[in-house]
């Protein structure tokens, strides 16, 4: 099967969504698919291929907000050869493309929908115009919808009128490469990953500053470690000056993914308390997963999640983590030091949530869930390309069957990988 991805971004990235299409893609390719990533430049260096992941750039123009205006994309995908096209929102215009041209050519067309986008100002103003008008075309023409979470259709309200055919997939976790590392971890160190931009203040950080001057309190040598990508003063570096603790919170800015499982195994705990929702401008924003909490896990770290994560059943299946009301700095507090000062529970926590991600989260679990997909629409009327033959399906699917090649546990991945992210 020829697999067309069109996300906003892409390798070497390290973001949510182009992990997100990276993790899908190379297992597709050990499947035995024909996969190629259509992306715009970014800046980042210059690769064609990754894993058998070929990979097809288009000039971008300018930037609206976060999203990458490319002129020459739907020319792209009107010739890149594809049996099916699968896009990845939430940024406009790749996705849009992506939806429309596959339409164009009578192609299955499956949409990835992350999250509600909004804004403050113009930002917000223009995400306001595009709800009301693209984005419901493109959801409309979507032949699937794929979710992160049961949960995230009812609480998204672009998404309420799709439900029929919304699919719940969940992101993976790559268990090879974030795993325990048999680290000693550092007593007294809380651990948070998120984009240090305002419209990002959903992910938490906020209430765990509070919570962390409130910590302070009992115990004095508690720092917290931030990872993330934005501006150096920014709201929360601010909110630690007014709240003086700023010289106990380190901002690392951005850090690989080499470097981030590494501190996924050092931190005492790791701490991501999601607001349920947070107004932002014209639009609400809503945590739909909790990628960062997942790796964190799938690493053994004991770690503090709220009750709106999308895999918070699972988590409380099997006991994975500590689970705090969203907002409640001082319940934060609470957990805090619970952990900090029971190590048998931070043991046991890391156990869990390591077996939760090997159980219900790796790669190979969730991207089994994509290929039926595509199959499904390709032998749908209406969605199916008059030249392809079951022939075709049936050779994809014997493929399919066969399995690709598994790495060893914390195995590093290729030396051109390496080298990039040096």
């Amino acid at each position: 099967m020829r697999i067309l991805h069109v996300p906003p971004e892409f390798y070497p990235r390290a973001a949510g969504v182009a992990n997100h299409v990276l993790g899908w893609a190379r297992r597709q390719v050990n499947l035995g698919n024909e996969v190629v990533v259509v992306a715009p430049e970014d800046g980042a260096p210059e690769v064609r291929e990754i894993d058998g992941i070929r990979i097809r750039r288009v000039k971008t123009l300018l930037r609206v907000a976060s999203a990458h205006i490319t002129p020459a994309l739907p020319f792209r995908l009107l010739q890149e050869p594809a049996d099916v096209f699968h896009t990845h929102y939430p940024m406009p215009w790749n996705a849009d493309w992506g939806v429309l041209i596959a339409r164009i050519r009578r192609k299955p067309v499956v949409l990835t929908y992350t999250s509600d986008i909004g804004g403050r100002g113009l930002k917000g103003l223009f995400g306001m115009l595009y709800n009301h008008t693209l984005l419901r075309l493109t959801l409309h023409l979507s032949h699937r919808i794929v979710v992160n979470s049961p949960h995230y259709p009812r609480l998204s309200a672009h998404l309420r009128r799709h439900q029929q055919k919304t699919v719940v997939i969940p992101p993976g976790v790559d268990t090879e490469h974030f795993c325990p590392m048999g680290m000693t971890r550092e007593a007294h160190t809380v651990f948070f990953v998120g984009t240090l931009q305002e419209h990002h203040r959903y992910k938490g950080l906020e209430p765990l500053l509070r919570a962390v001057k409130v910590a302070r309190e009992r115990v004095p040598e508690l720092r917290l470690v931030v990872a993330g990508e934005g501006p150096k003063d920014n709201v929360f570096s601010r909110l630690a000056r007014e709240l003086g603790i700023e010289r106990h919170v380190r901002f690392l800015g951005f850090v690989p993914h080499r470097e981030i499982r590494t501190w996924y195994n050092r931190c005492a705990v790791f701490a991501m308390p999601s607001l349920s929702r947070c107004q932002d401008g014209f639009g609400m924003v809503q945590e739909s997963f909790g990628m960062v909490a997942l790796e964190a896990m799938a690493c053994g770290a004991p770690t503090i999640v709220s009750d709106v994560v999308g895999m918070i059943e699972g988590i409380r299946e099997y006991d994975a983590a500590e689970v705090v009301e969203p907002g409640n700095y001082r319940e934060i507090a609470d957990k805090l030091l619970y952990l900090l000062g029971n190590q048998k529970r931070r043991r046991e926590l890391g156990q869990n949530g390591r077996r939760l991600a090997e159980e219900r989260y790796t790669w190979q679990r969730v991207t089994a869930k994509t290929l039926p997909l595509y199959r499904e629409l390709l032998n749908t009327p209406g969605t199916r390309n008059g030249e392809l033959r079951r022939a075709n399906l049936e050779e994809s699917a014997k493929a399919n069957s066969a399995g690709g090649t598994e790495r060893k546990p914390c195995e590093s991945r290729t030396s051109l990988e390496d080298t990039l992210r040096k």
